[in-house]
């Protein structure tokens, strides 16, 4: 009797669990849904190591600490220079679209830029990293992204916020 009372009660608990955790996915699904609706499709993406020394190439007001933007063909091609020496820089069409960049802290390795959501105008970037290494002393990690320039005004990058010219 004891043993069915326990199965009984194990079984229920079970079902009740169940039904809990479909809630709570349901739940998570819908927000999940609604950043996939808002997120900005990914164009194309780059990631690598940038020299500190040139840093200051490409910060003309589109960067902050962690991230931001560039938005035209000739700080592109300057800032590929030094980010992928001796490779064409890739073809981007400003006039419809932004690449958008996170830097490291140097504790990445590597980063990748998951995605871009965007919400009131604002274009937050999520990036993600390897934290297994140290990048080398004389650079940092950085990953790039192009995304849709229609609708932009802002570019955040954690806590930083950028106005888009």
């Amino acid at each position: 009797m004891k043993k069915a009372l326990l199965f009984a009660f194990l079984f229920l608990s079970a079902i009740s669990f169940s039904s809990e955790a479909g809630v709570k996915k349901e739940k998570l699904d819908s927000n999940s849904a609604a950043e996939n609706r808002d997120a900005l499709p990914i164009l194309n993406r780059w990631n690598g190591d940038y020299p500190i020394a040139q840093l200051d190439r490409f910060q003309e007001g589109h960067a902050q600490l962690h991230g931001g933007y560039i938005g035209n063909e000739v700080a592109f091609a300057s800032f590929w220079k030094d980010f992928k020496p001796g490779t064409a820089v890739p073809r981007v069409n400003f006039d419809e679209n932004l690449v958008v960049f996170v830097r490291g802290d140097g504790s990445y390795s590597q980063m990748l830029i998951a995605k871009v959501i965007l919400k009131q105008n604002i274009a937050e970037v999520v990036a993600s990293g390897n934290r297994s290494r140290s990048t080398p002393e004389d650079s940092f990690a950085m990953a790039l992204a192009v995304i849709p320039r229609a609708g932009v005004k802002f570019i955040r990058v954690g806590n930083e916020q950028i106005a888009v010219e």
